[in-house]
């Protein structure tokens, strides 16, 4: 259960953000598979150098990194792919 949390969390922030920055299918894509391999290196570096190197540590820092995509991304808002959508328009 634990494990479908976390891997829910964490694909929900990739695809928040990529939607975000993405001007292009493509560039979604990258920018998903980027921010989902930065957020596995730096959840692990954190929770390790306070030696929180478990599931509730990791489940903590992957909160508050949602909170963070809240935060900077306009809250609870669907997220738009309007900048893929005016791409794909030129």
């Amino acid at each position: 259960m634990i494990f479908f949390i976390s891997l829910s969390l964490m694909l929900w922030v990739s695809l928040r953000w990529a939607s975000r920055l993405a001007s292009s299918p493509a560039d979604g894509y990258w920018i998903f598979v980027g921010i989902l391999m930065l957020q596995v290196g730096a959840i692990t570096g954190l929770t390790s150098l306070v030696h929180q190197l478990t599931s509730a540590g990791w489940l903590l820092v992957q909160g508050l990194m949602g909170a963070l995509t809240l935060w900077f991304t306009g809250g609870w808002r669907r997220p738009t792919l309007l900048g893929v959508e005016q791409a794909g328009l030129r």
